[in-house]
């Protein structure tokens, strides 16, 4: 008979560890393994206090490896107050969690978790394989990946038990994935005279921490840390010893900076004439390339290859020049590019490459005359507007990827203020990249990452584990209450989602998100004139009834966040609610709301009216200020500032301003 119940407990001990929904990308995450109250059968009690530390049998860990460790040490010091000390050897007696590479295993950054009533242990088919695994064990233990931005805190467990578990995770969808800070704007570094961060000024590193963090801990494996600022070595040689590899920009070709070619005299110090022309300094540019690849050759790198302007601008031939020539000179670079990789990369470290098709670059490789070396990723770009300008109909001999854009600056429509790209669109172009086989590489565009989180988490778990989120349909809409639940608890869920698909039903485009901002920067050189008794012109026919539409949008909007808030009970999530909810709604609907008088107040039959109105206006553009100055909490202190992109883009930062000017007559 005891032998009939000992085999029985151990059936029941092995369902209780597979039925956990670990497997389920919806599932809840975060503190999802840790058990309240009375132990089953297959848990383990890691802490029963903080007096002892945690064992962690570890020998010789990669830096990978090291850094996630360093990681889960933090967190569970946060959650259970205890320290974590390595060995070579299992305890005699205790918990403790075991950290092991596999020794043969091809797979690409698999691994297994498995808890049962002895300890704890994390197996990865690679290095990063292993680290991931503990990035996941930290997230169910409680820490949000995402934490610098949202601001969330993992709850206190004493003691704590974890759920036996059994987790097998394959490789990942896409093999290389990753965020690109671009621009960097609003990050701490010297100022000019005139108050404005220095765009060439060193950013501090405590926020590259930040977003490097944020990558691990989302399973990322790739990071493209800056474009317009100084770039300081040690900030590569982080990336590489936390496991990440490092990459840039389309146009920043073999990772040489061009950005700084002449800005830094960045061409001067490397003993190179500062011409940008293949025509007229051929060798001097294959010389600055060289650079590029001598001082990053000992990190993993993803180098891009190609040829365009030194700011983010098309390359420049002479003007009589033939297609033909073009396709000729670029083929004939790119051929180059790859040499100089390949012949300079220390010996066991990988020659990876990205072609990325940047605007003129697409239609030229589409004709099917521009050959590609053997082995460099294609990549395809979204129209910086998160909608795929194109994918490969066939794949052929290259692996392909995506570049894609949730933040994006350029000179016709912006997506720097806050999140436009829904995950109704993400879900819709994301599978169709799945599906064209484009998974090789993802490098997404986020800006400063902070109002892009939502986005970035979406797109991560889809690079990660597509087949799962896409198994069924309506992913985004799943997906978002998982969101939901997982950040504002489930007594808000359905509210907070319905307000945020509200939200960006209003935000088909990323211009419309600025658009009341616009209006009221473009009423105010006609109301200037109109105020003085002078000719001006008037706004156009569709402008009103536009506005008139969008504002009776955002009313409606308003209401389903203030029911959404007041359903959210824990004050942390209602924060994150309102920095990242509720303020990138209000930066449109207060604008709308101003720009609707302004625009009316050019069309008022007398003088009179049409000053009140503008001073009517005024108070929206001051409540906005006001809300965002309440979202500059450390560190992001002077977030919504004028800088030297905001300077000159920013609509929300400068309306405010001109409308004041106007009203004092100035």
């Amino acid at each position: 008979m005891l032998p009939r119940i000992i085999a029985l407990s151990a059936i029941l001990v092995l369902v209780l560890t597979q039925i956990l929904p670990a497997q389920d990308p919806l599932a809840p995450r975060r503190g999802s393994w840790i058990r309240d109250g009375t132990p089953r059968p297959g848990d383990l009690v890691l802490v029963k206090d903080a007096s002892r530390p945690i064992a962690v049998v570890v020998v010789n860990p990669p830096s990978v490896v090291d850094r996630a460790l360093r990681f889960l040490s933090e967190d569970l010091s946060r959650i259970a107050g205890v320290e974590v000390a390595r060995q070579a050897a299992p305890p005699g007696d205790g918990p403790y969690l075991e950290v092991r590479i596999a020794r043969e295993d091809p797979r690409w950054e698999a691994y297994e978790i498995r808890i049962d009533e002895r300890k704890v242990t994390l197996l990865g088919s690679n290095a990063r394989g292993t680290a991931f695994a503990v990035y996941e064990l930290c997230e169910r233990l409680g820490q949000d990946p995402l934490h610098h931005w949202t601001g969330y805190r993992p709850a206190r467990r004493l003691p704590l038990v974890l759920k036996g578990v059994h987790r097998k995770q394959p490789p990942p969808t896409f093999r290389f994935r990753g965020l690109f800070h671009d621009d960097e704007d609003v990050l701490p570094r010297p100022r000019l005279p005139d108050g404005i961060p220095d765009p060439r000024g060193t950013v501090p590193v405590e926020w590259y921490e930040r977003y490097f963090e944020t990558a691990l801990r989302l399973r990322l494996n790739m990071v493209a840390p800056w474009v317009r600022t100084v770039r300081e070595r040690e900030i590569v040689r982080m990336a590489h010893e936390w496991g990440l590899f490092y990459t840039s920009h389309h146009y920043d070709t073999l990772l040489s900076d061009p950005y700084h070619f002449t800005r830094g005299k960045l061409a001067e110090k490397r003993g190179i004439k500062p011409v940008w022309s293949w025509t007229e300094n051929r060798e001097g540019l294959m010389k600055y390339w060289r650079c590029g690849v001598e001082e990053t050759r000992d990190f993993d790198c993803i180098w891009p290859v190609g040829m365009r302007g030194t700011n983010d601008y098309a390359y420049r031939f002479p003007k009589d020049w033939t297609r033909e020539q073009k396709l000729m000179a670029f083929e004939e670079a790119l051929d180059i590019q790859v040499k100089l990789v390949r012949d300079r990369v220390p010996p066991g470290r990988a020659s990876l490459f990205h072609f990325t098709m940047y605007t003129e670059m697409l239609p030229l490789y589409q004709t099917g005359k521009l050959p590609v070396p053997e082995g460099v990723i294609v990549v395809w770009p979204d129209n910086n507007d998160g909608r795929m300008r194109a994918l490969p109909e066939k794949r052929g001999k290259h692996p392909h990827g995506v570049y894609y854009h949730l933040a994006y600056l350029g000179r016709s429509k912006t997506m720097q203020s806050h999140q436009v790209v829904g995950p109704d669109l993400i879900e819709k172009e994301f599978r169709n990249i799945v599906e064209a086989g484009a998974t090789e590489f993802c490098l997404v565009n986020v800006s400063e990452l902070r109002e892009y989180v939502l986005g970035v988490r979406l797109v991560a778990d889809i690079c990660w584990n597509a087949s799962g989120l896409f198994r069924a349909p309506d992913t985004a809409g799943r997906w978002l209450g998982w969101w939901c639940r997982e950040y504002f608890g489930e007594k808000a869920a359905s509210a907070v989602r319905e307000a945020y698909e509200a939200y960006f039903a209003m935000m088909p485009k990323a211009l419309f998100h600025g658009y009341g901002a616009g209006k009221c920067l473009g009423a105010v050189p006609s109301l200037r004139l109109k105020l003085t008794g002078k000719t001006f012109t008037p706004a156009r026919m569709d402008t009103l009834p536009t506005l008139l539409l969008r504002r009776t949008g955002h009313r409606s909007l308003l209401k389903r966040l203030a029911r959404a808030r007041d359903l959210i009970e824990n004050p942390g999530a209602r924060r994150f609610f309102f920095e990242n909810l509720e303020l990138a709604a209000a930066m449109d609907r207060l604008s709308t709301e101003a720009g609707t008088l302004l625009v009316e107040a050019m069309a008022a039959p007398d003088l009179v009216k049409a000053r009140r109105m503008c001073f009517r206006a005024l108070p929206f553009l001051d409540e906005l200020d006001i809300l965002l100055r309440k979202a500059e909490r450390p560190p992001f202190t002077g977030w919504y500032g004028p800088t030297w992109i905001r300077q000159r883009t920013r609509k929300l930062v400068t309306a405010r301003a001109e409308v004041v000017k106007l009203l004092m007559g100035l």
